[in-house]
């Protein structure tokens, strides 16, 4: 009896890999992030009273995140990612610290 040849495929997705995959050149992926932060803690304890006392510092940060890759090969790619960063504080209240 004569051996059969075999051909294997790897399995991606249930697809054959060879069948499945399509190079694209040029990906270009924009992410952002938005957190408003106003709480206060000392150690693990929440100072909820500088909420009511309206004196709390608020702090708001927008982050935005931009990257582009390029397939090289099947196997290699490069990417390069630029993330940009707006932080804001506002405090509710003067300081009653005098610098001088």
């Amino acid at each position: 009896m004569r051996p059969r040849k075999v051909r294997v495929y790897r399995m991606r997705s249930g697809l054959p890999l060879a069948k499945c995959y399509k190079p694209q050149p040029w990906v270009i992926t924009i992410g952002y992030r938005y957190q408003p932060s106003s709480r206060h803690f000392v150690g693990t304890v929440e100072q909820k009273q500088r909420e009511l006392t309206h004196n709390q510092i608020q702090n708001i940060y927008h982050l935005f995140d931009i990257s582009i890759e390029r397939q090289l090969t099947r196997r290699f790619s490069a990417i390069a990612s630029l993330p940009i960063l707006f932080a804001y504080r506002d405090q509710l209240y003067n300081p009653m610290v005098n610098f001088t």
